[in-house]
């Protein structure tokens, strides 16, 4: 699940249950992701960390009452944020203690690299039999910045869980990112990189839109046309939805400043062993009340095959029986926060490590 938030607290009029669970379909795990947690302002960079310490708490405890309304329990897995990026995982209460490895980290490209206002925020984990790496961005935004979000994706893949940047600076560990150069976020067996791309439709501001639907439009989006080339080795379902940008908060109208836009987008890559089926792929236009985006979701139901073990596993050997497919949309030994002066939040739990049947 992606939402740009425009800066903005969620509104208490938009039906986040909706979002979470459509027409009541109830997912295992949950992995959500948003955008623009903050307003992304000059004053924001110089005060951002106890506002978004506040910001997220305020998000975490929105989406958790929710959850409980479904009538099951969810453990929080992992949280990580950074200025107005924010990814939170949410499993079902028995799936939870079968995460196991969990890792964490964030990619800064604003202002080349010196900024977290773009970028991404990152987990991977072991699912009980598979590696799974989720990838919450936020890329450059403009009609014409189509090297610079190319640029950026590009550095947010290379540089994840790494020691050195893609310039061969040293990336320290710090507040929680181990950054030990194990992990390579497209070397996962499951990979999802969601979020706000800022994808824009190939056509000047200044000329008008060609009369006729919206959806007549998307074959002139720039990542349909592939002008995004580090997404090649990625997979995108059918877009079947209106675009998602830009629209005047408080009303389902579109913001006439602006060119419509399929800015927020899912696109995921398999390894061997796993089978992922996109069930849904879609918006919500309802959720109006919060933000100029629409936010979107895409439900997936993941097989691992136990003949291709994941070399990440470290031993911990499962139950091919006992093996059941999960849908992504708790015991823990430990916990650690931080609220950090560069502008990450983490909440981390670590789940046991005797996991034996998913």
């Amino acid at each position: 699940c992606s939402w740009n938030l425009h800066g903005s607290r969620v509104d208490a009029r938009d039906d986040v249950l909706s979002w979470l669970a459509p027409q009541g379909r109830l997912a295992d795990m949950y992995v959500i992701g948003v955008q623009e947690l903050l307003e992304l302002s000059a004053k924001t960079f110089m005060s951002h960390t106890k506002e978004g310490a506040r910001r997220l708490r305020g998000l975490e405890a929105r989406l958790s009452w929710e959850l409980e309304q479904l009538n099951e329990r969810f453990d929080i897995v992992c949280t990580v944020s950074m200025v107005g990026l924010a990814l939170i995982i949410f499993a079902r209460q028995g799936l939870s203690q079968c995460i196991t490895e969990i890792d964490i980290d964030r990619v800064k490209t604003g202002l080349e690299g010196n900024y977290g206002n773009k970028g991404c925020v990152c987990a991977r984990m072991i699912i009980g039999t598979f590696s799974a790496c989720f990838m919450n961005v936020h890329l450059a935004s403009g009609q014409n910045a189509v090297e610079e979000r190319n640029r950026d994706l590009q550095q947010v893949l290379v540089e994840a869980f790494q020691a050195r940047s893609s310039r061969g600076n040293l990336r320290n560990p710090k507040h929680g990112f181990r950054r030990e150069s194990r992990h390579h976020p497209v070397h996962h067996q499951f990979c999802v990189v969601f979020g706000d791309f800022n994808s824009r439709l190939d056509l000047p501001q200044e000329e008008a839109l060609p009369p006729g639907p919206l959806q007549d439009l998307l074959p002139r989006d720039q990542l349909v046309l592939g002008l995004m080339a580090n997404e090649a080795s990625f997979m995108e379902g059918s877009v079947e939805f209106a675009p998602t940008y830009k629209y005047v908060p408080g009303t389902r109208g579109r913001d006439p400043s602006r060119h419509p836009a399929w800015c927020d987008r899912t696109l995921y890559k398999t390894e061997a062993g796993i089978v992922a089926q996109q069930l849904e792929y879609t918006s919500f236009p309802r959720l109006c009340f919060t933000s100029d985006h629409q936010p979107i979701a895409a439900h997936f139901v993941v097989n691992a095959d136990a003949q291709f073990p994941s070399c990440l596993f470290d031993g911990i050997q499962e139950d091919p029986e006992a093996l059941q497919p999960i849908t992504v949309n708790s015991d823990t030994d430990s916990e650690v926060q931080a609220a950090c002066s560069d502008g990450a939040i983490l909440k981390q739990k670590f789940s046991r490590q005797n996991c034996r049947t998913l």
